[in-house]
């Protein structure tokens, strides 16, 4: 092979080499991506899981306390209401 055959088949091997290093990077960089795109998912998926269960806890907490309002409220009515017919019966 003479020299200038030798230089274009250098020339060729050397742009096919940095054709894969530049579809390598490009591959690198699109599945860099893709990881970042999956972790932020994830991390909205857990922010949306934590609101959830946070919001249940403050409804148990809201009915919780609902009902032991409740309660004293009846006990407080009935304690009014025996008073009220007591008076009535001892008069």
């Amino acid at each position: 092979m003479s020299n200038v055959e030798q230089e274009a088949d250098n020339g060729k091997r050397n742009s096919e080499e940095s054709d894969v290093v530049l579809k390598n990077q490009q591959r690198a960089s699109t599945s860099s991506w893709y990881l970042e795109l999956t972790i932020a998912k994830r991390c909205r998926l857990h922010k949306l899981i934590r609101q959830r269960f946070a919001f249940a806890l403050w409804i148990q907490q809201m009915l919780f306390a609902m009902r032991k309002t409740s309660r004293y409220i009846l006990l407080v009515g009935y304690q009014q209401l025996a008073t009220v017919i007591l008076d009535q019966l001892w008069r």
